[in-house]
């Protein structure tokens, strides 16, 4: 069977208060032990008295008042520790409120403190920030006012200077002025006049090009045809025209011209241009 483990509360030792109280109570425990020991004597007295009633009534009512008197300091004595558990009762409970108290104080000074260090943290940035912003506007001031130094003396420079072109324009004598056309510039003249050098040979090269191309061509078909004369024979042998196999050559020569051509145009044109002239697309 399984047995439940009722949880206790532990008591917590009571402080200043607390201390208080238990001297307190201390004192009238000692103060009870005294005035037991005063009623035990008084008893015994009585005691005594009593067995001693025969000798004399006085005595007996010596002893009966001395008891009466302990036990009125008894009463008194437990009194006294009646009111001292009260008063540590009471003093436990203003000790416990004044723990909690001390709790919730506790609790907001610890975040009070770190409250506070969250602000000490953040003016010694701002004030190390402060600090840099005045360094820098020191710096500033002085680099204005050294700049400034400076822009007055050139200032002053260039108004002398200007002071003294206006006194050497005031003594120039008045100007002569010349009009040129843009033919009359040597370099302007002379760029015209290479251009049209070089539009002159461009115009003369293509000619032998193509002189030299055609000799070429008839260089050429010429040997061809001397070598295939045999075969010429044979073709009109078997009945083709003379229109016939003079188109076959024609065609041939007609291809080799025209994809020369076309080769040739997109090579300069085009490719030699390029890498002749880079910048000029």
């Amino acid at each position: 069977m399984k047995r439940w483990r009722i949880p206790t509360r532990r008591v917590i030792s009571p402080k200043r208060r607390i201390n208080a109280g238990i001297k307190l109570l201390d004192s009238s425990q000692a103060e009870l032990d005294k005035q037991k020991k005063q009623y035990e004597s008084g008893l015994a007295q009585y005691n005594y008295g009593l067995k001693q009633y025969n000798d004399g009534k006085l005595q007996y009512e010596i002893g009966y008042a001395k008891y009466e008197d302990g036990k009125k300091q008894y009463e008194d004595g437990y009194s006294q520790y009646t009111s001292g558990l009260a008063q540590y009762e009471s003093a436990k409970a203003q000790y416990d409120a004044g723990k909690a108290q001390y709790d919730a104080g506790y609790a907001q000074y610890v975040s009070g403190k770190a409250k506070y260090d969250s602000g000490k943290a953040e003016y010694d940035k701002n004030y190390a920030d402060y600090e840099k912003g005045l360094k820098e506007y020191n710096e500033g001031k002085t680099a204005l006012e050294t700049a400034k130094t400076d822009a007055d003396k050139q200032f002053a420079d260039a108004q002398k200077k200007i002071d003294d072109g206006r006194e050497k324009l005031e003594k120039t004598s008045r100007p002569e002025w010349y009009l040129f056309t843009r033919d009359d510039n040597p370099g302007y003249s002379e760029y015209g006049q290479n251009a049209e050098r070089i539009g002159n040979i461009a115009m003369v090269f293509p000619l032998f090009f193509v002189m030299v191309a055609a000799l070429v061509c008839l260089t050429t078909m010429t040997r061809m045809v001397e070598e295939q004369r045999t075969q010429i024979g044979t073709l009109k042998a078997l009945g083709y025209k003379n229109g016939a196999i003079i188109f076959k050559y024609l065609l041939y020569a007609l291809t080799a011209a025209t994809a020369g051509a076309v080769s040739g145009m997109l090579v300069g044109m085009k490719i030699f241009r390029r890498s002749l002239l880079p910048h000029t697309e």
